[in-house]
């Protein structure tokens, strides 16, 4: 062997920086565990009970600040109220009836209708002009 050989050999290369390094031998695949000696049904239990632990502070503010405020506001839609009948019992239940009211009510179903055409006109155009306007920056301008 020549030398020119034998410092090709000894010499090692240098590391690709795109692959990962990897510390020690892949790990294969995890044994199975009797389930007398973890804890079983309690591990368990106690992994579930910490997840719901983890969700419960966005559970108590989805409920306190969409759920509760919705519940009262339909509530509210269901009864009279003395601002809008002042000789009305206050909070006395009228149930549906304000909404059939207000269905046949021709200036609420022309405005009804004047949404429905205005959203039907604004949103596919804003998301046109959205999709148009992220393509730009792959354009190339010639100078």
């Amino acid at each position: 062997m020549s030398t020119r050989e034998a410092d090709s050999s000894s010499m090692t290369q240098a590391p690709d920086p795109l692959q990962p390094v990897m510390a020690g031998p892949t790990p294969g695949p995890v044994p199975p565990t009797d389930s007398k000696k973890t804890g079983g049904k309690r591990l368990g239990l106690l992994t579930t009970l910490a997840g719901y632990l983890f969700v419960l502070p966005t559970l108590v503010f989805v409920a306190t600040f969409t759920l509760l405020p919705l519940a009262l506001a339909l509530n509210s839609s269901l009864r009279v109220d003395k601002r809008v009948d002042p000789y009305a019992e206050n909070g006395r239940f009228v149930g549906l009836g304000v909404y059939a009211e207000l269905f046949n009510d021709p200036v609420f179903t022309k405005m009804l209708g004047n949404t429905a055409v205005f959203i039907a006109t604004t949103v596919p155009a804003s998301l046109v002009l959205a999709f148009g306007l992220v393509q730009l920056p792959g354009k190339r301008v010639r100078k």
